[in-house]
């Protein structure tokens, strides 16, 4: 861990251990064990205290529900309040931050609202011509649903598994797909389904095969990585473009959420040009500018 020192923005102080404690909070977040930019780190914990300095200096208040309604949907990921409070007590302190940190984060999202609420939806003639701009993005690859039986395999030269031959023989006398896989799947339950898939989710030598098949074929017995399969193609979406009708509502949304941001980028830059910020040091050092 590298040395943190206390950081002053506009006067108000951001402790070493409020650093330290949003450095774990990226790591749990980014699910990186590895070290991330302290830099990058004590940024964004600048920004978002320039932009509660703000939401402050503007009288935005927060009430008791307000905050309540936020704080039973951040402990959701603790597994509610109860959980919350026991994860907390043996640190309370860490309780104290997760919860300043909740509100200054509640008052920034007013904020925002408030800055971005002149933001009209974007004329139909720009949404239009953004669906006709990035075809890409609109483009629905080839999926097949699919369900299969496996049998797990310890050596790549073993021969194919009697289980799979005999479901083979099973489902030519009309036995269902569904129930052999739940009996005989090493990876039982609902009756093998995979659901919908596009080519590259699975193992390369699974998609050879299944989508070789047509609609309602059954493959031979075959080998991947995770052992020995027979696949079932329940039905086969070839690749299309989505409507205009689909998705000029969430085209609509992203070029007004772009705008939204646009409006916030500014700001924010405005906010960072203008503060005082900079590095406490200790007796004997100077200060140091944080750019």
């Amino acid at each position: 861990m590298p040395h943190v020192a206390p950081i002053s923005v506009n006067g108000e102080i951001i402790i070493p251990e409020s650093i330290v404690l949003e450095l774990r909070f990226m790591q749990d977040q980014y699910n990186q064990n590895g070290e991330i930019d302290l830099g990058l780190v004590q940024n964004r914990i600048i920004e978002r205290l320039l932009l509660d300095q703000e939401a402050r200096k503007r009288g935005i208040q927060i009430s008791r529900e307000q905050f309540e309604s936020a704080f039973q949907k951040a402990v959701e990921p603790f597994g509610g309040k109860q959980q919350y409070d026991q994860a907390m007590r043996t640190h309370p302190e860490n309780g104290k931050a997760f919860e300043a940190r909740l509100l200054q984060n509640i008052r920034i999202t007013e904020l925002k609202r408030i800055l971005t609420r002149n933001v009209k939806s974007p004329a139909s003639d720009k949404v239009s011509a953004y669906y006709r701009n990035h075809p890409d993005e609109f483009s629905i690859p080839a999926r097949i649903h699919a369900r299969h039986i496996v049998v797990h395999t310890e050596r790549t030269d073993e021969p194919v598994p009697a289980v799979l031959n005999q479901c083979l023989s099973r489902l030519s006398e009309g036995e269902d797909f569904g129930t052999l896989a739940d009996r005989f799947s090493d990876c039982p339950g609902q009756g093998g389904d995979l659901g919908t898939f596009p080519r590259g989710v699975m193992v390369p030598e699974f998609d050879a095969v299944a989508f070789s098949l047509k609609k309602g074929e059954v493959s031979a017995p075959f080998r991947t990585s995770f052992g020995y399969h027979l696949v079932h193609v329940l039905d086969i979406f070839p690749e299309r473009m989505e409507t205009f009708d689909e998705v000029k509502n969430r085209i609509s949304h992203k070029l007004e959420e772009s705008k939204r941001n646009n409006v916030m980028e500014t700001f924010v830059k405005a906010l960072w040009k203008r503060a005082a910020i900079r590095i406490v040091t200790y007796p004997n050092q100077n200060p140091a500018e944080v750019s």
